[in-house]
């Protein structure tokens, strides 16, 4: 484009005076044309896009009389379906990751890991286990944001519902937080019927920068 532009300019320059042309080339016109291109354009945009990956990390404990739980009584709840009535084991909010107005968050990594705080089966107290391989732990995260929206559904409702990230997502699409652009927290929370006598956690996430585009239009 700035070549094209560059080139009309200098159309009919011949240092002719009756010929219609230029008789003098303005430098400084010619470098703002330079500045002002796509290829300058397209550059500045991609170095205020990039996004900056962070990681966190932590440990808790996951046990004792405030994690006991009661599979409880197989019970019929409603004709042919039944299910355990007991008390469900209880929720902790492990870290909250703040968004700021005009950023997207993309989750890229999330693990735990834990020791039994007893032996389970056939399962060691002394062994670190992926977290993940008991049935009964789940994760999910709670979103609260500024606009006034605000959701603490399960994980699976997440995924099908508002579409929160999990670790198997490989498109933007599937790896960011809903709402991106706005100021909101994401809280993840963790779950277990099984006790843990200590649990670590891991957290991987980029931050974008976004811009504003112009609406135009009406709705």
């Amino acid at each position: 484009m700035a070549l094209v532009i560059f080139s009309s300019s200098l159309a009919g320059c011949t240092g002719d005076p009756d010929a219609g042309g230029i008789d003098e080339v303005d430098m400084e016109m010619i470098q703002d044309i330079l500045n002002n291109s796509t290829i300058e354009l397209i550059s500045n945009i991609t170095d205020s896009s990039e996004s900056v990956m962070y990681y966190m990390n932590g440990q808790f404990g996951y046990y004792g009389d405030d994690f006991e739980y009661d599979k409880g009584v197989w019970t019929e709840f409603e004709p042919g379906s039944w299910t355990w009535v007991g008390t469900p084991a209880n929720w902790i909010d492990v870290v909250t990751i703040h968004q700021e107005e005009h950023e997207m968050i993309e989750l890229y990594y999330v693990a735990f890991h834990g020791n039994l705080n007893e032996t389970t089966g056939d399962l060691s107290a002394e062994n670190t286990y992926d977290v993940g391989v008991f049935s009964d732990s789940n994760y999910d995260w709670e979103m609260n944001c500024s606009n006034g929206l605000h959701n603490n559904l399960t994980n699976s409702d997440w995924n099908s519902w508002a579409n929160m990230p999990d670790i198997h997502g490989d498109t933007i699409g599937q790896r960011a937080f809903p709402m991106p652009g706005q100021e909101c927290d994401y809280t993840l929370n963790f779950k277990s019927n099984t006790q843990i006598s200590k649990v670590w956690w891991t957290i991987v996430f980029t931050v974008s920068e976004l811009t504003e585009a112009t609406q135009t239009g009406t709705p």
